[in-house]
């Protein structure tokens, strides 16, 4: 029903014609369709700042620091941490990650209502990827909890 095509991102065409064939069909019946489509820019959340992996509190701490600099210089971002969670981890705002993030925000005056969290199911803690959303829009989310910094307690 649908097809997908990655392009180069420096292609700076702004239509995509795709092409279909399908060969051994009986001669009588057509074996081609095409369809043109725009061609759908990145969107600006797609703008990774950081990724880090497993560290030491402090070491963290600093991650995050740089990543609050950043967020309070573009004064109408939101930043956006993805934590890929285990079986064993707490899915929602109660995670221990979340609470130490919100916890070091906090301590550094910065609002955590700028911090939103997508949770993702994974089979073991891999790096943490912290981005930067201009205006708030929503990241695409497949399987995947968003929990924004202003409905935490």
């Amino acid at each position: 029903p649908s097809i997908t095509v990655a392009t180069d991102r420096s292609l700076e065409a702004t239509n995509l014609t795709a092409t279909v064939r399908i060969d051994g069909l009986p001669s009588s019946c057509e074996s081609t369709a095409s369809e043109t489509a725009p061609i759908i820019q990145p969107p600006a959340w797609c703008w990774d700042l950081d990724a880090y992996g497993p560290l030491n509190p402090n070491r963290e701490r600093a991650h995050l620091d740089n990543f609050f600099v950043e967020l309070v210089n573009n004064p109408t971002h939101v930043g956006l941490i993805v934590l890929r969670i285990t079986n064993v981890g707490r899915f929602d705002a109660n995670n221990r990650r979340i609470q130490f993030i919100v916890r070091h925000a906090k301590f550094r005056k910065f609002d955590p209502t700028r911090l939103w969290f997508a949770l993702e199911r994974a089979e073991h803690q891999q790096t943490i990827p912290v981005r930067i959303v201009p205006g708030g829009d929503m990241p695409p989310c497949d399987d995947c909890k968003i929990i924004k910094g202003g409905d935490l307690q």
